[in-house]
């Protein structure tokens, strides 16, 4: 009785080879997906870094333009940007250029 038991067992796993193939394939599946996965999130993750420091520099430069505007009435950031932008010289001072 016992060794009927066992021949059938045999058989029937025999018979049901195809159900362990389809789970193999599954699982290969499965594991191609994840590396697809993890490729694509570290990609994101750099796109991210790179636009969160893009975000950085265009806040800074929007501050940096906001001061300008908001200083336009001021003399003495008027005087300074004369002569950091187009060089100009107030009266009594000398101008200096450097060759590289």
């Amino acid at each position: 009785m016992m060794t009927r038991l066992l021949f059938s067992a045999k058989k029937q796993l025999l018979n049901s080879w195809w159900v362990f193939f389809f789970a193999l394939l599954c699982f290969i599946c499965y594991e191609q997906g994840i590396k697809r996965q993890n490729i694509q999130f570290q990609t994101l993750m750099k796109q991210l870094k790179e636009l969160q420091h893009e975000k950085a520099t265009a806040m800074s430069l929007h501050t940096e333009l906001s001061a300008q505007i908001l200083s336009q009435t001021d003399l003495d950031w008027i005087e300074l940007t004369l002569m950091k932008e187009l060089g100009v010289v107030p009266e009594g001072q000398r101008k200096v250029f450097f060759n590289e």
